[in-house]
């Protein structure tokens, strides 16, 4: 409970105080600097939205995603100069920069195959996870829940971005 006192802010917002309470009551299987089992797996990086700016915010999907073979990495979603991310080419990219990094590292253990890389993105997660896979070729998958890709978003994001080229994006 300490450790995820910090995730009341996030998930208050989207449960409530009872649904949080709830939720930590509810058991899981993933433990905490587990033992790895012999891969690759195939890693999934999250993209995180607004008001889902904790990684805690898709424990479950997290968890569902490892429980059937991939490695699943996150990062919480902040801003370039603030823990507060603007909805602006700045922060999304940013948020990007975040996810390459998290990338990188997950792909730096043994048991996750450098081979095979799928992003999930929410909100605006699902924005920076389009520009990952734009300009990253090596991207297999891509899923966009609710990102303003499909119709103009008021911000003008993802489609501000230097790096949007539509032309660019191979994944699924």
């Amino acid at each position: 409970r300490k450790k995820l006192k910090y995730s009341r802010r996030a998930l208050a917002r989207s449960l409530g105080p009872e649904g949080f309470d709830a939720l930590l009551q509810q058991p899981v299987l993933a433990i905490e600097n587990a033992e790895a089992l012999e891969g690759p797996f195939p890693l999934i990086v999250i993209g995180q939205g607004l008001y889902y700016e904790s990684p805690v915010a898709f424990a479950a999907l997290g968890e569902y995603l490892a429980g059937r073979g991939f490695v699943v990495a996150t990062c919480p979603l902040v801003g370039t100069n603030s823990p507060f991310v603007r909805i602006d080419v700045q922060d999304l990219e940013t948020q990007v920069r975040d996810l390459e990094v998290v990338s990188a590292q997950a792909r730096g253990f043994s048991f996750v195959s450098p081979e095979r890389l799928g992003v999930f993105g929410f909100d605006m997660g699902g924005m920076a996870g389009l520009i990952l896979a734009m300009r990253n070729a090596d991207v297999d998958a891509f899923v966009s829940v609710s990102s303003g890709i499909l119709y103009p978003h008021p911000s003008s994001l993802p489609a501000a971005s230097p790096h949007h080229d539509p032309l660019t994006l191979r994944a699924p």
